[in-house]
Parts: structure tokens; C-alpha cells; sequence
């Protein structure tokens, strides 16, 4: 997937004692793609129902923090009407004015869409505007038509995307930063503001092979599933982890994301009705990617996840059953109320 595997100008994250294990609970994450609609065509959109729905859904990411939840993803997606999420950095810098705590990510930013310089800015910016609590994610593109649109050829997406990794890891370690490459050029450019993580956000990608595992292990990453079964997923983080702790250093499952739709309800069999709702809305979600059931029964499901892949964090998409608003409202909260205190008392060892 990459073309350079690690930049000697970006260290690993290190804690003081990182060769050994830490005391790690589960922490919950919300994924959010604004799936507001199951039509693509630009024809039939409805720029007050679009409104009406983001502000409602605005209103439910501020309340995530209320809830317990760690943090919340938001993701990039172009030209069409079934997710309508162009500008994820507009949506964290409008959730950041709204929370003090909760960290705002975006998993992830579609750099060959990105001049990198642009990204880097935009990443500082944020950062400060959230106090600190930016998370970044990079990623190719889940659909290669976005950029094929914008007259990016199929073949050029993956280098494009190595390339501007490349110009991450070493950005923020000087004044200035200088590139030369196949897609970008530049000189001495001064990348200002300089983040306010030091020396910066932490930066998540999202893994689908074993080769894409230990590369993003090598650069210094942290990983996160697609949607994939558990034994997939096990097998993913066992090669990222032997690629981390290749040179003597413990890989805390706090680096590790497993991604999941996940629906909540007072009764087994209504969690099921909404995932099958859900299933119909949209017919991507696999019986693979669901957790489902009482908060009981959904503990449960996690924490086992949670242990047998060795991932401390669960990103749950909780929009699928999009049409019944208040399934969605219910199952959001009752993971808040009834999931999340148990998941922030259970560690992984």
C-alpha cells in the first residue's frame, strides 16, 4: 500500500515505560458519515430537509459527551446523496465550540484529494480551536470514483496517498518544510500554526490487509478495522502488533479501533427489527459488522470483541436504521446510560 514504510523524522509514540503493558479500559467512539439519505442523486436532494437533519444530528454529537463517549470520527465522502459529508473538519470545528472534552477526529481525510500543505494547516488549526483534542485519520479514498471525478486517475490515487504521507511524517519537526516529490513540490514553506499536540495530533489509518497492518504499524500509526469479522480483525492487529514490537516496544490496545454498527433496545428482538432495518437501508452492513441487543447482551459482544482482538477502542455507527429516528435516539442513549459506564470500568488484561 505504501511506498515508503517509515520516516526517520516521525518517532513513535512512546510512554514513560513503553515496554511494558498499561492498565486499558474500552473506550467508546461514535462514527459518523451523515448518511442522510438512501437516494445519490444530486436531483432529488432537499437542502431544508439536509438542514433540518444536520442540525438534529448536530444536537446528538454535543450530547455524546454528556453520555461518556471518548470522542466521535466523522468521515469524507463527495458527490453523492447518500452520505453528504464534504467538509469533515467544518463539522469538528462546530462540535469543538460545542464540548470541552470529548476528542473530534476525522477518520479519515482523503489526501490526493488534499494539496498537503493545506491539510497540514487545516490540521493545526483545528487542533487549536479544540484545545488539543483533534485526532487525525488518513485515507486513499473508500470510493475511487471521488477522486476519478475530479480528474484523478485510478492508478495515481494509491501513490498520491503514500506521497502525502510521506510529507506528514515529517511535518512539524522544523520551522519549515520541504518536499520533492512525483505528485508535490515545494520549499521552505513555514507551516503555521504549529499544532498544539506535540508534536502532533495522533494520527489513525484504517486497515484492511495484513500488508496495510504492518505498514501503518511501521509508520507510527494507530490502526482502525473497516468493517470486518472479529477472527479478520484478529488476525490484522496480531500483524500490526508483531510489526509494532519489533524493536522491543509494547503495543497498548489503546492503538487499536474495532468499527462496528452497533444498535441498543429494552428487548433482544427489537435490536435485531432495527438491524435488519438497518440492512435494508443499507445494504452494505453485513450481519458481520452488527452488535446487537440489550445493553446486557451488547456489553458483552464488545468486551468480547474487545479482548479476543486486543483493540481498546470501539467506533460504533449508530445511524443505520436512519428512517426511525427514534430507534436511533434510544439506541444512542441507552449505550450512553446502560454500556459506556460498565466498558470505562472494564480493562483488557
Amino acid at each position: 500500500m505504501y511506498d515508503s514504510l517509515l520516516s526517520p523524522e516521525r518517532p513513535r509514540e512512546k510512554t514513560p515505560n513503553s515496554s511494558r503493558p498499561l492498565k486499558t479500559t474500552i473506550k467508546p467512539w461514535i462514527f459518523e458519515q451523515l448518511n442522510t439519505s438512501a437516494d445519490p442523486s444530486a436531483s432529488t436532494h432537499c437542502r431544508d430537509a439536509f438542514q433540518e437533519e444536520f442540525a438534529w444530528r448536530l444536537n446528538l454529537w454535543t450530547e455524546a459527551e454528556h453520555l461518556g463517549f471518548h470522542g466521535i470520527f466523522f468521515s469524507e465522502h463527495h458527490f453523492s446523496g447518500a452520505r453528504i459529508s464534504p467538509c469533515p473538519g467544518i463539522l469538528a470545528a462546530a462540535l469543538a465550540a460545542r464540548t470541552r472534552n470529548l476528542r473530534i477526529g476525522i477518520l479519515g481525510w482523503v489526501l490526493p484529494l488534499w494539496h498537503p500543505w493545506r491539510f497540514l494547516e487545516e490540521v493545526a488549526m483545528l487542533d487549536h480551536l479544540s484545545g488539543g483534542r483533534l485526532e487525525v485519520g488518513v485515507a486513499r479514498g473508500s470510493n475511487p470514483l471521488e477522486a476519478q471525478a475530479v480528474g484523478i486517475a485510478q492508478e495515481d490515487i494509491t501513490p498520491m496517498f503514500n506521497e502525502a504521507l510521506d510529507i506528514l511524517d515529517k511535518a512539524w519537526r522544523h520551522p519549515t518544510l520541504s518536499h520533492h516529490g512525483r505528485y508535490w513540490s515545494f520549499d521552505q514553506l513555514p507551516m503555521l500554526p504549529r499544532p498544539l499536540q506535540r508534536p502532533g495530533p495522533p494520527v489513525w489509518a484504517t486497515i484492511r490487509s495484513n500488508a496495510s497492518a504492518q505498514e501503518v504499524a511501521q509508520r507510527g500509526y494507530k490502526a482502525c478495522t473497516g468493517f470486518l469479522a472479529t477472527p479478520q480483525i484478529k488476525e490484522l492487529f496480531d500483524n500490526y502488533r508483531s510489526a509494532w514490537t519489533a524493536n522491543g516496544n509494547h503495543c497498548n490496545p489503546d492503538r487499536l479501533a474495532v468499527r462496528r454498527c452497533i444498535f441498543v433496545a429494552q428487548s433482544a428482538s427489537e435490536a435485531r427489527e432495527h438491524a435488519q432495518a438497518a440492512q435494508t437501508q443499507i445494504p452494505s452492513i453485513l450481519t458481520d459488522d452488527i452488535i446487537a441487543g440489550t445493553p446486557d447482551a451488547v456489553i458483552e459482544q464488545i468486551v468480547e470483541q474487545a479482548r479476543l482482538t486486543g483493540a481498546a477502542n470501539i467506533v460504533g455507527f449508530f445511524a443505520g436504521n436512519r428512517e426511525n429516528r427514534a430507534s436511533f435516539e434510544n439506541s444512542y442513549r441507552l449505550f450512553g446510560t446502560q454500556v459506556i459506564p460498565t466498558l470505562q470500568r472494564t480493562t483488557m488484561n
